[in-house]
């Protein structure tokens, strides 16, 4: 059974018959108004009350019992409290003529405020009854339930009022119903006795007649047939009026009468159909049981009549049939005779296109089966060949073996030349690319570098305009200091500032390489530095030294280093928990980490779609319903001017009663959990385009803490990774998406789509968190089942987050080699990066390194032998990194060109010379000194380059002719092997950078933009505060100065110690107390916000102070409230408002 066919309740049937008696009360009292009053009641039955709400109705009814209690009648709109004199003048006609006891009557309030209609409907009937018993009015109509129709509407409205109406006083208005006035008892009372005299009286005549009867009978019995004569005949001329009579009642009354037989007709079939129904429902089986049996009845009667006449004609039928089939036959033979010589071209034709077709398929599926062997041979054999290479990169190889690799690997090399991609059409231009990609990389990271720059000047101003409003300090310092620092810095950077030798920035070239390409320095550093200096090294090593991790070599090492940073950290832990409680230092390396414009490309395409849906609700989506309710009565408050009488203190179940507050809460729930439940579908459905590094990272960490908590669940790693990729890496971008690139339009957000974005943002903390809501904020316990619900989606995504693929296969890169590539990598940094570097490593150098010949402790005892001075300069540098432990020494320039000529020249032998010519046991040196059989033309063109170089680089121990030239072989080998590795590489490489360069030229524009509208911002305020009038005032008082004080802002002004003192502006001093009485200070100022302060003893200057105002307000926003200076201390406060009024007076 549907729930829609449940049977209700008892409960609900009470309310329900409720409901009905109320609306019949309403019905009964506005009928009886209107017969009294003799006019029609505006309005429906539900709107009784509203009616009488200003005692308008109520006045005329008093006004007709008593007319000297009513004075004038208030009427109007809106409703106001002089309507409750029309109330009073009911009030004084009912005590008046002692209508009803005062226990009944209803208080203002009841009607007035729409509070207890009940109490008042129980007024009208005591009145109705009452007038009616004393003969001023009908009786109040007793209207049947029954003929009552109320519309859908006004039931629902009276369901709605349940808890409002007083089911004692409908109680007391059903008793009165019941009971009947003494009009209508004396009325029944007459009426029986009525009934009694009424059959005396008839008796008495009956007697009578007989009697008269009996005297006239004898008279009648004489006339006897006259007089039945004439009785017929008035029978007739009697029954002729009752015709009569009833054929006019029957034509006044046609509408009436018909409906009233419909509706006797209508109940009777309703009642029947009741019966059938319930019949049909007891005996359904039965009935279809019985319609299956007489249907197949019928139908073998059908079948059987069928068949006994087919077996009365079967011979007549037989004789039929083979009549038609001849017939049919000898058709079909003329029709075939006559067309099939005009046809057989045509079979011919379709004979040979089925062959055709026929043939094709069996070719089709033989050439499939051909190219399967032949792409299993191909395998096969290029399978032998790679595992040749592998077998031989570490030992020698002979020619034939290096001629097989190079005809498998040398030709797919030759074919990426047919590349579409002009850049990557020959191996030159695959090197041109190569320094194109340098070029690029290094006009990314100063792009980089510039913008940060810049975001650090948009803050820098946007903290002084803050101090500005605080502490009212002029604009024309915060624009004169601005303009001060950038000369500053420019004045600084072409000043002759200490300079690093070329000895010192080759140690540190080695220094750089080791730490590059051993990350265990690093992972071991993070651990050891204070947390405050943690943000500014980890900038150091993921902007600088990896270059933001941006080409998969840089990626490689930055992740190899965070794979050790976390083997350290979970080394170090207990519990598997203290990973999300302790803030561990490897978690803000990936906070850094995860800035990365390449991050931010996938924020943006994960949360644009959901945070643009939120921002466009343009009202705070509040959830907290006792604050919704403070707004409700403050909106009603200011509404109707009046205090309102709903208490202020409630709880969240009696808010969520108020209509207002529960359609608010409604609306928001729904639509944040929408929201949710949008932003993990799109992360799911996203999963294979989250960046490799932070999958990776948390796979590492999963790892890592399942080998050493074998006991640890999964709901503990699954809130793990939430804290990484939500909290770390999510969070932040949706409270603040304009900064984390998600939104590039600007005014997108409004207050109100900030705390929108707050509050799903907790949403979705608890989701990834599996963190419940309790019942301290119980409006929020209501997503706990959504919380549940999407947590499981998240927890299976968060695990198959980790199934990813190790780190050298997803990156291309051999751990074991540079991918063949003889430039070295090369670094930007500044002076003072290198220089803190240095420093930290110095002090944590026991720790690093422990044994003596480590590599570290080398290269640094090699740098502290110089002297390396202090140089604040963020100028960056190019540091080509260099390995100082490389096996074979670096080649020079012309050597390295020699022996790339050399390389070349044998790959071409190899190229040219076919394999079978080739012996197996013989090497490259064969190839130049003792092969002989192939043409003289190619000896001269390409040995005798070979015979003119190899012996100088045999000499210089580069090559060896015994080993067989093994460099030169490998070197080859390594570049086949890794050919089409390069090209990808080098390819997304380049493609990676020039759509991040495009990233960070916006970003830079954008922050140009936000500077371009503080000077805006600037130059108006500048506008409002600073007039023409101040300037005129200046200048006025310039005139007034003393000569040789023309050049101050502020001329020189003295006061004396104790004034000081007074003025709370020195604080403590250790100057004797007979020394204070002739000492003074004279402030001045010569440049805007620049102080001196020179202290006197009997006129003579002994120090001087400098103070910058920029300076003091900055100490004072971080909450210093002293400044220090030798022997006297000064309050910082009381110094800023001292310093404030000098400018104000000058």
């Amino acid at each position: 059974m549907s729930f829609a066919n449940k049977k209700p309740s008892l409960d609900q049937k009470r309310k329900e018959l409720l409901a009905l008696e109320y609306l019949t009360s309403l019905q009964e009292v506005k009928e009886w108004l209107e017969n009294f009053l003799e006019v029609k009641l505006p309005g429906t039955t539900t709107q009784l009350g509203k009616v009488l709400q200003n005692g308008v109705v109520l006045a005329q009814v008093a006004k007709r019992i008593a007319p000297e209690c009513v004075g004038k009648i208030q009427s109007g709109k809106p409703l106001s409290f002089l309507h409750t004199d029309n109330l009073n003048f009911f009030f004084k006609a009912v005590k008046k003529e002692k209508l009803m006891p005062k226990s009944v009557i209803f208080e203002t309030v009841d009607l007035y405020e729409l509070k207890n209609i009940a109490g008042v409907l129980l007024t009208m009937y005591y009145l109705a009854i009452e007038l009616h018993g004393r003969g001023l009015a009908q009786a109040i109509g007793d209207v049947a339930e029954e003929s009552l129709e109320f519309s859908e509407q006004e039931k629902k409205k009276a369901m709605e009022l349940i808890k409002d109406i007083d089911e004692d006083k409908m109680n007391e208005i059903k008793a009165l119903k019941q009971k009947k006035s003494p009009q209508q008892v004396w009325t029944e009372w007459y009426s029986k006795s009525l009934d009694m005299v009424s059959i005396i009286q008839g008796l008495c005549k009956s007697y009578y007649l007989i009697q008269k009867l009996e005297t006239e009978k004898q008279e009648f019995s004489k006339k006897e047939e006259g007089i039945i004569k004439l009785q017929s005949l008035l029978r007739k001329q009697i029954e002729k009026k009752k015709l009569k009579q009833l054929k006019k009642h029957y034509q006044s009354n046609e509408k009436g009468i018909t409906k009233l037989q419909s509706l006797f007709r209508s109940r009777r079939n309703k009642k029947e159909l009741k019966k059938t129904k319930k019949y049909y429902k007891v005996n359904d089986d039965t009935i279809i049981k019985l319609q299956g049996i007489f249907k197949k009845k019928l139908e073998r009667k059908k079948h059987l009549s069928k068949l006994d006449h087919y077996q009365k004609n079967e011979s007549r039928i037989t004789l039929l049939q083979s009549l038609l089939k001849s017939y049919k036959l000898s058709n079909d033979f003329q029709f075939k005779s006559t067309n099939l010589g005009k046809t057989s071209t045509n079979l011919v034709r379709v004979q040979s296109l089925a062959r055709r077709l026929f043939s094709q398929r069996q070719y089709k599926k033989k050439i499939e089966s051909a190219i399967t062997i032949q792409k299993t041979f191909r395998g096969f054999f290029t399978k032998n060949t790679v595992n040749l290479m592998k077998k031989n990169t570490q030992k020698k190889i002979n020619v034939k073996d290096l001629g097989k690799i190079f005809k498998v690997f040398g030709d797919q090399e030759m074919n990426y030349d047919n590349f579409k991609d002009p850049k990557y059409r020959s191996s030159r231009n695959r090197e041109h690319s190569n320094s194109n990609i340098n070029e690029l990389r290094k006009k990314w990271v100063l792009e980089v570098r510039e913008t940060q720059e810049l975001n650090e000047q948009v803050s820098g101003i946007d903290k002084k305009i803050e101090l500005l409003i605080k502490n009212a300090i002029s604009i024309d310092e915060i624009d004169r200091t601005r303009s001060r620092s950038r000369r500053r810095k420019k004045n600084e950077q072409d000043e002759n500032q200490p300079e690093l030798s070329l000895r010192v920035i080759e140690h540190y070239q080695y220094l750089f390489y080791l730490l590059q390409t051993q990350p265990k320095y690093l992972a071991q550093t993070i651990y050891l530095i204070k947390p405050e200096d943690l943000e500014e090294f980890a900038q150091t090593m993921t902007l600088t030294l990896f270059g933001y991790a941006f080409s998969p070599r840089e990626e490689y090492l930055l992740l190899k280093l965070f794979s050790l940073a976390i083997k350290e950290q979970v080394k170090r832990q207990k519990k598997p928990g203290e990973f999300i409680s302790e803030d561990p230092a490897i978690a803000k390396m990936f906070v850094f980490y995860f800035r990365r414009f390449q991050y931010q490309t996938f924020l943006k395409e994960l949360l644009e779609p959901v945070l643009k849906s939120v921002i466009k609700e343009r009202k705070v989506l509040e959830l907290n319903t006792l604050k919704l309710y403070r707004v409700m009565i403050n909106e009603k408050e200011t509404q109707t001017g009046k205090v309102s009488e709903l208490p202020k203190n409630v709880t969240h179940e009696q808010a969520i009663e108020q209509e207002y507050v529960k359609d608010i809460y409604d609306e928001s729930f729904e639509k944040m959990s929408k929201f949710c439940t949008m932003f993990v579908d799109q992360l799911v459905d996203l999963i294979e385009k989250i960046p490799f590094g932070l999958r990776y990272s948390c796979k590492e960490l999963a790892r890592e803490l399942a080998n050493k908590f074998e006991d640890m669940d999964k709901d503990t790693l699954v809130k793990i990774l939430a804290n990484i990729v939500f909290f770390r890496y999510i969070s932040s971008a949706i409270i603040e998406p304009e900064k984390f690139g998600v939104f590039t339009e600007k005014g997108l957000i409004d207050m109100n789509g900030v705390m929108n974005l707050g509050i799903l943002s907790k949403l979705l903390q608890s989701i990834s968190n599996k963190k419940l809501f309790k019942q301290n904020e119980p409006f929020m316990v209501r997503f706990n089942p959504l919380i549940k619900k999407l947590n499981k989606k998240l927890a299976k995504f968060f695990i198959e987050m980790t199934d990813v693929q190790n780190l050298e296969d997803e990156l291309e890169i051999d751990p074991n080699t540079e991918l063949s590539t003889h430039k070295n990598p090369e670094i930007y940094i500044s002076p003072n990066e290198i220089i803190s570097t240095h420093k930290v490593l110095n002090k944590f150098i026991d720790n690093l390194a422990e044994e003596k010949n480590d590599p570290l402790k080398e290269i640094l005892y090699d740098l502290n032998q110089f002297l390396i001075p202090d140089i604040d300069d963020d100028q960056e540098i190019q540091l080509v990194l260099q390995n100082k432990y490389q096996e074979e020494k670096l080649r020079d320039a012309e050597t390295d060109q020699k022996y790339k000529l050399i390389k070349d020249t044998f790959k071409r032998l190899l190229q040219i010379i076919p394999v079978s010519h080739l012996k197996a046991n013989v090497s490259l040196p064969w190839l130049v000194w003792e092969k002989e059989d192939y043409p003289k033309s190619v000896l001269s063109e390409i040995i005798n380059p070979l015979k003119k170089n190899i012996p100088e680089l045999e000499e210089k121990g580069y090559i060896d002719r015994e080993d067989g030239y093994q460099n030169i072989q490998r070197d080859i080998v390594y570049e086949m092997k890794n050919a089409s590795r390069i090209y990808r590489r080098n390819k997304r490489e380049l493609d990676q950078l020039e759509k991040n360069l495009g990233i960070v030229i916006k970003s830079k524009i954008y922050l140009t933009e936000q500077m371009e509208q503080f000077e805006e911002y600037l130059t108006s305020v500048r506008k409002n505060q600073f007039g023409t009038s101040s300037q005129s005032k200046k200048k006025k008082k310039k005139k007034k100065r003393k000569k040789g004080q023309e050049n101050y802002i502020v001329p020189p002004t003295t006061f004396k110690y104790k004034k000081l003192l007074k003025q709370k502006v020195i604080v403590t001093s250790t100057i004797n107390k007979k020394v204070q009485r002739l000492t003074s200070f004279e402030f001045s100022s010569e440049k805007t916000g620049a102080f001196q302060v020179k202290a006197k003893f009997s006129g003579q200057s002994l120090q001087t102070l400098d103070l910058e105002l920029e300076q003091l307000l900055a100490m004072q926003s971080s909450g210093e409230s002293e400044l220090q200076h030798e022997q006297i201390t000064l309050n910082i406060n009381f110094l800023i408002r001292h310093l404030n009024e000098l400018m104000m007076k000058n």
